[in-house]
């Protein structure tokens, strides 16, 4: 692998016998798993983050607009649900 960092980690030992299992299984590198499953999961992590920040700014606007809110039994009565 071309520009990469090497890193030391310690894992759990179900976490590592999964891990052997499965790349022997598989046929894929250790190492290509745990960067799939690091990529996936900062990924995510990253995208909750936005989601969060969107999230605040979108309440502030609303508290600034001075609109009403509604509980949920209050829109429910409102849609007739």
């Amino acid at each position: 692998m071309s520009n990469c960092t090497r890193m030391s980690l310690t894992l759990k030992p179900e976490i590592a016998t999964r891990l052997d299992s499965y790349a022997s299984a598989s046929l894929v590198p250790k190492v290509r798993i745990i960067n799939l499953a690091l990529d996936a999961f900062l990924t995510e992590r990253e995208e909750d983050l936005r989601d969060a920040e969107l999230a605040a700014a979108a309440y502030e606007r609303f508290e600034k607009s001075g609109s009403k809110g509604f509980t949920a039994e209050e829109a429910r009565k409102l849609l007739g649900l």
